[in-house]
Order: C-alpha cells, then sequence, then structure tokens
C-alpha cells in the first residue's frame, strides 16, 4: 500500500481546483459559441435595418391592362425583393400585332426609389434613369428633366382595382401628356 501521508489533502484541493477550472471553462465556451441572438443583440438588429420604403408601392404589383385607341395596353409587375420591383409593358393592336414593348424597374437605392424603363430601341437598350420626386402611400412621382420625353412619370392608385399612370413633358418643344387607366385583370 502507497503511503500518502501529508499529500492527500494537497492533492485532493489539486483535483477539485482542476475539476472546477474544466467546469468553468467548458461553460464559457459553451455560453460563447450560442448562435442564438440575445434580446439585445435582436434589438439592435431590427433598429439598423430600416423597412423598404418600397413596400408601401404593393398596390403596383399584379397584372393592369388599358383600353387604348391602338389596342390594349397591358402592364404586369412583381415584386423580386424587398427592394425590386419588375415589370413589362405591352401594348398589343386589336390584329395581335405588338405595338410596343418595355421592360420596368422599380428600386429601392439607398432610401431613393428609382423607376427604370428599358426600351429596346431607345438609349442604346440600355435603362432610363427616373428618380423619385414625390410619394406618398397613393401616389409616386419620378422625373428625369435630361430626358426627351417624358420628363415625368406618375402612377397612382385611385382604388384597389384600378391605376392611373400619366407620362409628360417637353415633345419636340411643346407639352406632351400620355394618361392610362388601367383596371386590374
Amino acid at each position: 500500500m502507497l503511503n500518502t501521508g501529508p499529500e492527500v489533502p494537497a492533492l485532493k484541493s489539486m483535483n477539485n481546483m482542476k475539476h472546477l477550472l474544466i467546469v468553468i471553462t467548458t461553460a464559457a465556451l459553451l455560453t460563447g459559441c450560442s448562435d442564438t441572438p440575445t434580446h439585445s443583440e435582436a434589438t439592435n438588429t431590427a433598429e439598423v435595418v430600416p423597412p423598404s420604403r418600397l413596400s408601401r408601392l404593393g398596390w403596383m404589383l399584379g397584372e393592369w391592362q388599358a383600353e387604348m385607341p391602338e389596342g390594349v395596353f397591358t402592364e404586369k409587375w412583381q415584386k423580386e425583393t424587398d427592394t425590386s420591383y419588375s415589370g413589362e409593358g405591352v401594348l398589343i393592336a386589336r390584329n395581335g400585332e405588338v405595338l410596343f414593348t418595355e421592360q420596368l424597374r422599380v428600386e429601392q437605392r439607398d432610401g431613393v426609389i428609382w423607376y427604370m424603363p428599358t426600351i429596346a430601341s431607345q438609349n442604346n437598350g440600355k435603362p432610363v434613369l427616373f428618380k423619385e420626386k414625390t410619394f406618398t402611400d397613393e401616389e409616386i412621382v419620378f422625373e428625369n428633366p435630361e430626358h426627351d420625353f417624358p420628363q415625368r412619370i406618375t402612377y397612382r392608385k385611385p382604388t384597389d382595382n384600378t391605376l392611373y399612370a400619366r407620362v409628360e413633358g417637353k415633345q419636340k418643344g411643346k407639352d406632351a401628356v400620355e394618361e392610362f387607366n388601367f383596371k386590374r385583370k
């Protein structure tokens, strides 16, 4: 039998300290590795990410048709992300011929809403940028004073099932306006 003599209490004390150190280290590691944010972390994250202003234009989404003298003009809008909508405008003659098409985008960039139509035969097929001028829950006006025509584009929500669009500006030195009274399809 091994005689440990007076060393036994010291060994016990050292073993207890080792055990305590292992427990504290393990607890610290487990606490530090948690993926779950604390209440204050979750609150701070919510405060840092502002809600998208574009969501206020949700009334534009869907398919819209307007009867025109030339035929039927259709706009289709869909949500891509919280900060972008994409769309397409098509004018189809009564005989079925496609008279006009445009690709449409509305994006929020750095808190500003932009309207970006692209017509293949204009502006070298690149989008024209129209910047938000005024914005309420039921109307948005975009402007680009440097564009040939139009310089201003307005979308308004008269009712849940109607959409009003207006393009206006100077065309060949004269005031020009085109209006579209869409109905939800």
